[in-house]
């Protein structure tokens, strides 16, 4: 189902951060502040790191990526991501400081 590359995919990803919807779930929030991430660490992870898991059916796309926090240390978001409308919903952060 899935016809773009990866780099298309970080293309498009990178174009929501900066003109498109970012919503954090609850969940989301919820770890983040636990894992004393920032909107910032997220996006730089996003950014910068690397896809290591994608879910593709016909209603989302869910990808995993893994990267380095704004400090250094590594960690991991999972997002959905609607292509269409801009829209990214990040479902969970993974790793970071406790």
């Amino acid at each position: 189902m899935d016809d773009l590359s990866d780099k298309d995919i970080i293309d498009i990803i990178k174009e929501t951060l900066e003109y498109g919807y970012v919503i954090p779930s609850k969940h989301a929030r919820s770890q983040m502040s636990s894992r004393s991430y920032s909107m910032a660490d997220v996006k730089n992870i996003l950014k910068n790191g690397k896809i290591t898991k994608k879910e593709l059916n016909d209603d989302h796309r869910c990808y995993t990526f893994m990267g380095n926090d704004l400090e250094g240390h590594p960690g991991g978001v999972v997002i959905e991501l609607n292509i269409s409308s801009r829209k990214m919903v990040i479902i969970t952060v993974k790793g970071g400081v406790k």
